[in-house]
C-alpha cells in the first residue's frame, strides 16, 4: 500500500512538471508583434529624449508627447489584447485589413470593406486602414506635430487599439482617434496597397460582418 502511494505522489510530480508553466517563462505578450515593435519605438525614442536634455536641458513637447503615448501602448498590450477594432464615420464606404481568425499571420492581413457607421466586430483583428490616392489623412491625436497622410498608403493600429475614422466637413480629409503604429508603403510589407481613388471603394459591397455603431 506505502508503495503505491509513492507511485501515484510521484505520478502526481510528474504530471505537474509536464504540464505547469514554468514560472521564470516570459509573459506571452512579450512574443506579440506590436509589444516588440513598440518597446523597440520607445527605446530609440528614450535616446533621442537623453540627447534633448542633455542639449537642450529639456525634452520637446512633440518628443514627450511620442514618448507618454508609446509607454501608455506599451502598458495597454500587457492586457493581452491581441486584436485591434476599427469604427467607420466617415459617410462612406473605407478599406480596412483585418484577420478575421487571429491566427491568420498579421503581415498577410487581407483588404476588407467596411461600410459607414459600421464597426468591425468584436475579436475581428482590425489591423488597419487603406488611404486611397486621393484622399488626405489627418492624426488628430498628433495633429499638432504631424504632417497629413497622402495615399495610397496603408496605416497599421497596434492591438488593442479602438480606432474610429470620421471625415472632415470642410477640408473632406479623413481624421483618426488615436495616434498610428505605422504608415506603410507597398514595398514594406506583405499587405495588398492598390493605387486606386475612393470612387472606387465606394462601389464596393461592406464584408467585414460589422455591427451598427449607436
Amino acid at each position: 500500500m506505502k508503495f503505491l502511494t509513492s507511485l501515484l505522489i510521484a505520478l502526481v510530480l510528474m504530471l505537474n512538471l509536464v504540464f505547469s508553466q514554468p514560472a521564470s517563462a516570459e509573459p506571452k505578450y512579450t512574443k506579440n508583434p506590436d509589444y516588440i515593435e513598440v518597446t523597440q519605438a520607445l527605446k530609440q525614442l528614450s535616446l533621442v529624449a537623453e540627447d534633448e536634455k542633455q542639449t537642450q536641458g529639456a525634452i520637446s513637447k512633440p518628443v514627450q508627447q511620442q514618448l507618454d503615448y508609446l509607454q501608455f501602448q506599451q502598458y495597454a498590450l500587457k492586457s493581452a489584447t491581441h486584436w485591434g477594432q476599427c469604427t467607420n464615420k466617415t459617410g462612406k464606404t473605407i478599406a480596412v485589413y483585418g484577420s478575421p481568425q487571429k491566427e491568420d499571420q498579421e503581415d498577410q492581413a487581407t483588404l476588407y470593406f467596411l461600410g459607414d457607421n459600421q464597426t468591425t466586430p468584436k475579436k475581428w483583428d482590425c489591423d488597419g486602414f487603406y488611404l486611397p490616392q486621393d484622399i488626405k489623412g489627418t492624426n488628430l491625436a498628433l495633429s499638432e506635430q504631424s504632417e497629413p497622410l497622402q495615399g495610397p498608403i496603408a496605416v497599421k493600429i497596434l492591438d488593442g487599439t479602438q480606432l474610429e475614422i470620421t471625415t472632415n466637413p470642410d477640408t473632406g480629409t479623413l481624421e483618426f482617434n488615436s495616434p498610428l503604429a505605422k504608415v506603410v508603403q507597398a514595398n514594406d510589407t506583405h499587405w495588398f496597397i492598390p493605387n486606386i481613388s475612393q470612387s472606387i471603394i465606394d462601389s464596393q459591397i461592406p464584408n467585414t460582418l460589422s455591427t451598427k455603431k449607436s
